[in-house]
This record gives structure tokens, C-alpha cells and sequence, in this order.
């Protein structure tokens, strides 16, 4: 049948993000990774496969966001649960934002250019032979937790593991 790989990890990561009421312009999100990788006969059988995994991990994504998010409000600003296709794979998230950790909104300005942005984002890509389950949750604009996706994606396709 072939050998398989598989492995996963996980990080918190600081993101660069300006808000007044923090004192290191730093927000807070994590990033946890599962790679699964086929070799020899596995590899065939991990193509003829990926495709149905890939859409059961969306679905299942697509179900837990749904059942998990907050109600909408016009203080968050809750963006629904959506699937989207990034460069290199897809991914479904929903975003929000909620209250600045501080206290620090001056009398008379809208506490909405103080609000925090939260992500919760799962994303799928595979190659020829790996695949791989990308989360990010946290502090930090969708268009960030994205891009960090993308570029895990993109370095899946720059990989050789065939060698």
C-alpha cells in the first residue's frame, strides 16, 4: 500500500496590528497545521480520495462556524460564515470584531475604530502527494489570517517531497 506521513503543530503568533489601548501593537492568534503525506502506492489512492476529504473537512468547518458564532449585532459587525478560494487552496471563515481590551475610548469617538478583529478560518490545500489542514484563530483581520494561509499553501507547492 505505500508509506504515510502524517504530523501536525501548532503556534501562537504575534501579528503586527495598531490599537490604542494595547501596549505592544501586537495582537494575539494561533496557527495550528496537519499534514498527512502518501508515498509509493499510497499516492494514488491519496488522489482518488482528496477530493472527497477536502469537501468533508469544508462542510465540517461550514457546520462548527455556523453552530459557534456569535449573533450578529451592529457592535460586531459579524461577518456570516463564508468559503472562499485563496491562491493555492480554500478556506472558510467567519470574522467579527469586539471591544477594545482597554479602556481607553476618548468621551465622544466611536468605539468601533477601537474594536479588535477576531478570525476563526479553516483551510485545505493538497499537492500531487500531501495535504494539509491549515486553522487560524485569533485577533487579527481575515485578510492577515488569509494571507498567512496563502503563504503555507504556496510553500506545500514549493515542497519536494518526492525526493
Amino acid at each position: 500500500m505505500g508509506f504515510m506521513g502524517k504530523g501536525s503543530g501548532v503556534a501562537k503568533l504575534p501579528f503586527d496590528q495598531k490599537c490604542p489601548c494595547l501596549k505592544n501593537d501586537k495582537l494575539r492568534a494561533q496557527i495550528s497545521l496537519e499534514v498527512l503525506h502518501y508515498g509509493d502506492e499510497g499516492t494514488e489512492i491519496f488522489q482518488m480520495q482528496i477530493g472527497a476529504v477536502e469537501e468533508q473537512t469544508i462542510q465540517n468547518a461550514l457546520n462548527n462556524f455556523r453552530s459557534g458564532q456569535p449573533k450578529p449585532t451592529p457592535k460586531n459587525d459579524l461577518h456570516a460564515t463564508r468559503k472562499e478560494t485563496v491562491q493555492g487552496g480554500t478556506v472558510v471563515l467567519y470574522d467579527y470584531k469586539r471591544d477594545c481590551p482597554g479602556d481607553c475610548v476618548p468621551d465622544g469617538a466611536d468605539p468601533a475604530a477601537y474594536a479588535v478583529p477576531v478570525v476563526h478560518l479553516v483551510g485545505v490545500s493538497h499537492s500531487a502527494s500531501t495535504s494539509v489542514v491549515v486553522k487560524v484563530d485569533g485577533d487579527l483581520p481575515p485578510d492577515l489570517a488569509k494571507a498567512a494561509v496563502e503563504e503555507v499553501f504556496a510553500n506545500l507547492k514549493k515542497a519536494a517531497f518526492d525526493k
